[in-house]
C-alpha cells in the first residue's frame, strides 16, 4: 500500500515538473488548457493505480490458521476457504506427501504456498483468481524465458474458461481464466509446443515458433461430448444432471447403413420400441408406429414422443425423411426431469436432435454416399405347390360330383397340373431393388461469418417393383458473430418428399394366386382371369380368380409430394460470459398433394357395365404452416465448490392445417388418365374439406445445484396453455424435482483411482400429453349439401366436452451410472414407475343421438419397468480395441382404472360377431393394455376335428363364447434389447448388433386365418394340408381340413414369442491421413453393411402380408476435401 502510494505521489511530482517547463514557452492563455490536461492525466493514473492496488490487497491478504498433521490437500482447502482463489491440480497426487504441523498467521497465500511446496517438486503460478499446482520442470536452461500470452474460444467465439494448457512433453502448463485468456512462461532450448486440451472439444497441438501471443478457437470432438447433455433448450453437463437419457453421436449412427433415423433409433436404445408391422412389412412409404417406455394412451397415434430438431418440433414424416448425415448427435430423454421443460409434450419422452453446424476457418467440402442393394426376405412362407393345392382342394371337398361345371374345373386343374405349371407367385411382384442416397455439405468462414451449404437426395427403391421413396433437400447455414457478444444464426432448409406405390396391389393376393394358374395363356398374351369354382358362392370378381400382374401393366398412378420450407432464426447475446439470452423462431410451411388413378380396365370394374362408372381417378391436397417462437434467460454461478444454474423460458406454437379431396369416375379411354378426362364425381359425391388450429403457449423455469461436484440438485416447473382441451381445462402446471450424489467424488472413495464415476440419481414429476387432433375437445360439424330455409345445412361430426382434462403421467425414476479403469467398463441402469391419469379415448354412440362421437378421459393406466446397458472394453491396445455392449429393457403395463363408460364400451366391442375370429384390444382394470383375451382351448376333439373350449366356470364344451374369454398371454416382452460388438483393428472396424427378445406372447394370425381359416379356392401354408384333422382318431394341432370357416379367437393360437435378430454387421476402413494429403483428400472412409441378415423365432408365421420384409446390403463412401 504504501508503495502505491508513493507512486502516485512520485507521478504527482513528474506531471508539475513537465507542465512547469512547458508554460515557460507558452502564453497565458493556454493555462488553462494545460490545467485541465493535468488533472485529467492525474485521474487516469488515480484510476488505474486504484486497480492495481486492488489486485496487490487481494494478493497481500493476510490469512491466519493452524492445522495438526494436515496434508497438502487440508491446507489448500483452508487456504480455499480463507481466500477469494481456486485451485487447479496439474499431474498432482496430493495426498502422496507428508502430513506436518503448520501454522500461519497474517501471512499472504503466496508466503504459505512457500513454505508449505519447499523441499517438494512442486511448483506454484497464479493467474488471475485461479492458483495452478503443477510438477516443477526439470533439465530447463535458465535465463533463457519468455512468456506468451493468449485467449482460447469455441467455435462461436464464446470463450472458455478452464482450458488446460501445457508444453507438451513436460508437467508446465496453467488454465485459462474465466475470460479465456492465459499467461504461461516457456522456458528455453528447442522448439516448444502448446498443448490445449477441454472435455468435449479437440485438443490441439500449436507450436509456439516465435510468437509471443497465441490464440487458439477449439472445435468439438463427438467422441467426448456424451460429458454433455442436450436438451434443446439448455446444455447440461452428465456429472450433475439427474435425468434419464440416452446419446448417441453421429459416427455411431453412420454404422447402421441406409436406414431411417426412427430404424436406428430402435438400434441405440431399445425403450425406443417400434411396434411391428407385419402388414406393411420393409414398405419404404410407411411411418412406423413406436413408443418410448411403453404404451401411454389407449389411442395409438398419441404414444409417439416429440421430436426437436434443433430446438424446434418438427412431424414425424419430416423425421423419417431427415439426411442422417446431417446429423450430429441424438439425445432421448426419457424421465420427467429429463423432459420436463416440453410440458405438455414430455409424458412419451422426448427426442433431441441436433444438426451438423458449419465450421469456420479453411473452406471444406464433405461428400458421402450409400449404395443398397434391398432383397426380399419370402423365407417364412412356405406355400403349396399346384400338386399340393389340388390335393388339398379335393379332400377339403371342394368339387361337387354331381355338377358338370365344377367336375369341369377340376379337369381344369388336373390338366395345368400334368403340364407342369407351378407358378411361383410370390416371386412377380418382387425385385432386388437398387438404392442410393448422397450428402454434400460445403462450410467455412471467417472469425465473424461462418457458413455451411448442404445438399442431400436419397432415392430408396422397395422390394415391391415401382415403389420407392425420393428425398431431395437443401439447407443454408449462416452464423454472424457481433462483438463476441451477440451471435446471429440462419438455418433455411427446403426438402421434397416424393412417395410412389407398387402397381403391383397387394402382396396378399400372390400369396392367395393359385399355383396351377399360369400367368400366360397358350396365346402367349397375360390371362386376366381364371375360372371359378362353381357352387360356393364364389364370384369372377373375387381376388383368387384374377391375374394380380394384369393390373400392374395398366396406366397407373398411386402417388405422393411433400414439400416443406423451414427457416430457423436463432439470436443469442451473452451480456457476460455466464448471463446469456436467446430468442429464436422457427417457421415452416408444407404442402402435400396425393393423386391415384385406376384404369377402366382394372379387375376391380370387372363386374361393372357402365363406361360412366368405370375408372377413378382421387385427388387431395393438404396444407400446414406453423411458428414455433422460443425465448430463454439463463445464468451460471460458480461461487467456490458451489455451481449454479438457474434458467427461465418461454414457448409458444401455433399449427394451422388445412385440406381438402374429392373423387372422380367415368374414363372412356385409358390413355387419357388425367383428372379432366373424368366424366363425374364418384358416385354422386362432391368434394370435402377439413381445417385444424391449434395453438399452445408454455412458461418454464430451471434450478440446477451442484455442491463440490458431490452433490446436485435439479428443480423444474412448467405451466403450459393448450386449445385443444376443454375451456374450463386449458391450463396445466407441471413439475419436475431432481437429486443426485456423485459418490466416486466423496473422500473414502477417492484412493480408488480405478472409479472414474458412480452416480446414483432420482427424479419425479408430473408432464403431459397433448398428442392428439385439433378439436378433440370442441363440438365439430359437416356441411352437407342443399340449403335450408335459404342457409348452408350442417350436421355433427363430434360433440365436444368443456370438461376434458389434461391427460398426464407423474414420472418416477432411479438411476446408477457407474464407470471404472478410465471407461473400460461402464454401466448405466434405471427403474421407472409412471402413471398416466385422464386417458382420453373416443367413444361411438348411436346416430339417434344427431352426432357420431366425443370424447372423455376414462381412466388410469401404469408402466414400471427397469433398463440397463453395460459396455465394456475387453481390449485396448495399440493397434487393436474390442468392445461389448449389452442392453435390455423391461416393462409392465396395468390398467389402473376405468370409467364406467368403458366398462359399457367393453362390452359391446367384446360382442361383436365380426371381431370374434381375432384377439382384440380390451380395457380391463389390473390388466395390461397389450394383454390378449381369447377364450381357453383344450385342442382338438379326435372324434370330430372340431375344437373344445374351457368356460369359466370350468366346464367343457365345443361352442366358443365371449363371455369365457381370458388373458392368455401379453405381448409385452420379459426381457428385450441390443447386443452388440465392436472390433477396431489398425484402420480397419467391424461392428456386430443383435436384437433379442423373450418371454412375451403373440397371437398367431397366420395359423388362425392362413392354415386353419384357409380358404381352399387360394393358395395357403403347407401345414392346411398336412397337419390338419382328416379322419376320426386323428390327433392334432388344427381342425377338421372340410371345415372352411375361419376359427373363432382362442388359446390355441397363442404362442410364446422368443426371438433373435442379427439387425446389423458393418466393416469399414479409415485411410490414413497422410497418404490421402498429396491427393488433396483430408479423410476418406469406406464401408460395407448389411441389415436384417438374420432373423430366427419360436413362432412361425407369414411376415410381411402385404408388403414382404427385405434385407438389406449396403455400400457406404465418406470423403472429406
Amino acid at each position: 500500500m504504501r508503495l502505491t502510494l508513493l507512486l502516485r505521489f512520485t507521478l504527482y511530482l513528474a506531471i508539475e515538473r513537465e507542465e512547469l517547463l512547458n508554460s515557460k514557452n507558452k502564453i497565458m492563455k493556454k493555462n488553462s488548457n494545460v490545467v485541465g490536461k493535468r488533472w485529467y492525466l492525474f485521474l487516469l493514473f488515480f484510476i488505474f493505480t486504484t486497480q492495481i492496488s486492488q489486485s496487490a490487497f487481494s494478493q497481500e491478504k493476510k490469512i491466519t490458521f493452524s492445522l495438526k498433521n494436515a496434508s497438502l490437500k487440508e491446507i489448500i482447502s483452508e487456504i480455499r476457504k480463507t481466500s477469494d482463489y481456486d485451485f487447479v491440480y496439474r499431474d498432482v497426487k496430493l495426498e502422496s506427501f507428508a502430513r506436518r504441523d503448520v501454522s500461519f498467521k497474517d501471512a499472504t497465500v503466496e508466503q504459505i504456498l512457500t513454505d508449505c511446496l519447499k523441499g517438494t517438486d512442486l511448483a506454484y503460478e497464479i493467474n488471475g483468481k485461479t492458483i495452478i499446482i503443477r510438477r516443477q520442470a526439470v533439465n530447463q536452461e535458465k535465463g533463457k524465458t519468455k512468456v506468451i500470452t493468449g485467449k482460447v474460444t469455441d467455435e462461436q467465439g464464446n470463450a472458455l474458461p478452464g482450458v488446460t494448457v501445457m508444453i507438451k512433453g513436460t508437467s508446465l502448463g496453467t488454465a485459462t481464466g474465466a475470460d479465456g485468456e492465459y499467461r504461461l512462461e516457456i522456458p528455453g532450448g528447442g522448439e516448444q509446443i502448446l498443448v490445449f486440451s477441454f472435455i468435449g472439444m479437440k485438443s490441439q497441438e500449436i507450436p509456439i515458433g516465435s510468437k509471443n501471443q497465441l490464440d487458439v478457437r477449439l472445435s468439438e470432438d463427438s467422441e467426448h461430448l456424451e460429458d454433455v447433455i442436450v436438451t434443446g433448450y439448455f446444455n447440461k453437463s452428465k456429472e450433475s444432471f439427474t435425468g434419464a437419457v440416452t446419446s448417441v453421436k453421429r459416427e455411431e449412427l453412420r454404422k447402421f447403413g441406409n436406414v431411417n433415423l426412427i430404424e436406428a433409433l430402435k438400434m441405440v436404445d431399445p425403450s425406443f420400441k417400434i411396434k411391428e408391422n407385419n402388414a406393411r412389412g420393409s414398405d419404404p412409404n410407411s411411418l412406423p408406429d413406436f413408443f418410448v417406455r411403453g404404451e401411454s394412451s389407449f389411442m395409438g397415434n398419441s404414444n409417439i414422443p416429440t421430436f426437436i430438431v434443433d430446438g424446434y418440433e418438427v412431424t414425424l414424416q419430416r423425421v423419417f425423411d431427415m439426411d442422417m448425415e446431417r446429423i450430429e448427435s441424438l439425445t432421448i430423454l426419457k424421465d420427467a426431469s429429463a423432459t420436463i421443460l416440453y410440458g405438455s409434450r414430455a409424458a412419451n419422452g422426448v427426442v433431441v436432435i441436433e444438426t451438423r453446424r458449419p465450421a469456420s476457418g479453411k473452406f471444406t467440402i464433405s461428400y458421402s454416399n450409400r449404395t443398397s442393394l434391398s432383397v426380399a426376405d419370402l423365407s417364412d412362407y412356405d406355400l403349396m405347390n399346384a400338386k399340393e393345392k389340388l390335393a388339398y382342394e379335393q379332400k377339403a371337398k371342394l368339387f361337387d360330383y354331381t355338377s358338370v361345371s365344377s367336375m369341369e374345373i377340376e379337369e381344369y386343374i388336373k390338366a395345368n397340373v400334368s403340364k407342369g405349371v407351378n407358378t411361383d407367385w410370390l416371386a412377380q411382384p418382387v425385385r432386388n431393388a437398387v438404392s442410393h442416397s448422397h450428402s454434400l455439405y460445403l462450410e467455412g468462414g471467417s472469425d465473424a461469418v461462418i457458413y455451411g451449404l448442404g445438399a442431400n437426395y436419397n432415392r430408396n427403391n422397395g422390394v415391391m417393383k415401382k415403389s420407392y421413396r425420393e428425398v431431395l433437400g437443401l439447407s443454408f447455414d449462416l452464423t454472424y458473430r457481433v462483438r463476441e457478444k451477440i451471435n446471429i444464426r440462419n438455418s433455411f432448409e427446403f426438402s421434397q418428399t416424393k412417395v410412389q406405390n407398387s402397381p403391383y396391389g397387394s402382396f396378399a393376393d400372390y400369396a392367395a394366386a393359385n399355383p396351377y394358374n399360369p400367368i400366360y395363356g397358350e396365346d402367349g398374351k397375360l390371362v386376366k382371369t381364371y375360372p371359378v369354382h362353381t357352387g360356393l358362392s364364389k364370384k369372377s370378381s373375387d381376388p383368387q380368380y384374377k391375374n394380380p400382374i394384369y393390373n400392374s401393366t395398366l396406366p397407373y398412378k398411386d402417388e405422393e409430394s411433400i414439400q416443406t420450407i423451414t427457416d430457423n432464426l436463432k439470436i443469442d447475446y451473452f451480456f457476460t460470459p455466464t448471463l446469456r439470452l436467446m430468442g429464436s423462431i422457427s417457421l415452416t410451411k408444407t404442402l402435400g398433394t396425393s393423386d391415384k388413378y385406376l384404369s377402366p380396365e382394372h379387375t376391380s370394374f370387372s363386374n361393372e357395365s357402365d363406361a360412366a362408372k368405370k375408372g377413378s381417378y382421387k385427388q387431395g391436397m393438404n396444407k400446414r404452416f406453423s411458428y414455433n417462437i422460443n425465448t430463454t434467460l439463463n445464468y451460471t454461478l460458480n461461487v467456490h465448490k458451489h455451481t449454479l444454474f438457474s434458467g427461465v423460458g418461454l414457448n409458444v406454437v401455433d399449427n394451422q392445417s388445412s385440406s381438402s379431396s374429392f373423387e372422380a369416375t367415368g374414363f372412356m379411354d385409358e390413355r387419357f388418365n388425367e383428372i379432366q378426362f373424368a366424366a363425374t364425381y364418384l358416385d354422386g359425391g362432391k368434394p370435402k374439406g377439413s381445417e385444424g388450429t391449434d395453438r399452445m403457449v408454455g412458461f418454464f423455469g430451471n434450478i440446477n445445484y451442484s455442491y463440490d461436484n458431490r452433490y446436485f440438485a435439479d428443480f423444474s416447473g412448467r405451466l403450459d396453455g393448450s386449445s385443444k382441451y376443454g375451456k374450463d381445462k386449458r391450463f396445466a402446471p407441471l413439475w419436475s424435482v431432481g437429486i443426485g450424489l456423485n459418490l466416486n467424488n466423496e473422500s473414502f472413495l477417492k484412493e480408488y483411482t480405478w472409479l472414474s464415476r458412480l452416480t446414483v440419481r432420482g427424479s419425479m414429476g408430473l408432464t403431459g400429453n397433448q398428442n392428439f387432433d385439433p378439436y378433440v375437445a370442441r363440438t365439430t360439424l359437416a356441411f352437407k349439401d342443399g340449403y335450408y330455409y335459404q342457409s348452408l345445412g350442417a350436421s355433427f361430426i363430434t360433440y365436444g366436452n368443456d370438461k376434458l382434462e389434461w391427460q398426464r403421467s407423474k414420472k418416477r425414476n432411479i438411476g446408477l451410472d457407474l464407470e471404472v479403469m478410465q471407461r473400460r467398463l461402464t454401466i448405466r441402469f434405471d427403474y421407472y414407475n409412471d402413471l398416466t391419469s385422464g386417458l382420453l379415448l373416443p367413444v361411438s354412440v348411436a346416430p339417434s343421438l344427431g352426432f357420431s362421437s366425443y370424447t372423455e378421459n376414462f381412466g388410469e393406466q401404469r408402466n414400471t419397468g427397469y433398463e440397463f446397458d453395460v459396455n465394456a472394453v475387453i481390449i485396448r491396445k495399440k493397434n487393436l480395441d474390442w468392445a461389448v455392449n449389452i442392453s435390455g429393457t423391461h416393462n409392465e403395463n396395468s390398467i389402473e382404472k376405468i370409467s364406467n363408460a368403458l366398462r359399457s364400451l367393453n362390452d359391446e366391442t367384446n360382442a361383436l360377431e365380426s371381431d370374434q375370429t381375432k384377439a382384440i384390444a380390451m380395457y380391463e382394470e389390473g390388466e395390461s393394455l397389450n394383454a390378449i383375451k381369447v377364450v381357453r382351448s383344450l385342442g382338438i376333439n379326435p372324434a370330430n376335428g372340431k375344437e373344445l373350449y374351457q368356460t369359466r366356470d370350468g366346464k367343457i364344451t365345443e361352442e366358443w363364447n365371449y363371455q369365457d374369454k381370458i388373458v392368455a398371454g401379453c405381448t409385452d416382452a420379459k426381457l428385450e434389447g441390443n447386443i452388440g460388438t465392436n472390433v477396431i483393428w489398425k484402420n480397419f472396424s467391424l461392428n456386430l448388433l443383435f436384437n433379442y427378445g423373450f418371454g412375451g406372447q403373440i397371437y398367431n394370425s397366420t395359423l388362425a386365418e392362413r392354415v386353419e381359416g384357409a380358404d381352399p379356392t387360394t393358395n395357403a401354408d403347407k401345414r392346411v394340408l398336412e397337419e390338419r384333422w382328416q379322419e376320426v382318431g386323428d390327433y392334432t394341432f388344427y381342425k377338421n381340413i372340410a371345415d372352411r370357416t375361419v376359427s373363432k379367437a382362442s388359446s390355441r393360437f397363442v404362442q410364446d414369442n422368443d426371438y433373435l435378430e442379427l439387425s446389423n454387421i458393418s466393416i469399414s476402413y479409415r485411410f490414413a491421413s497422410e497418404s490421402l494429403k498429396k491427393f488433396g483428400i483430408s479423410a476418406l472412409r469406406l464401408g460395407l453393411n448389411s441389415s436384417n441378415l438374420f432373423y430366427a423365432s419360436t413362432v412361425k408365421r407369414e411376415r410381411g402380408i402385404e408388403y414382404p420384409f427385405a434385407r438389406q446390403f449396403t455400400f457406404s463412401l465418406n470423403l472429406n476435401f
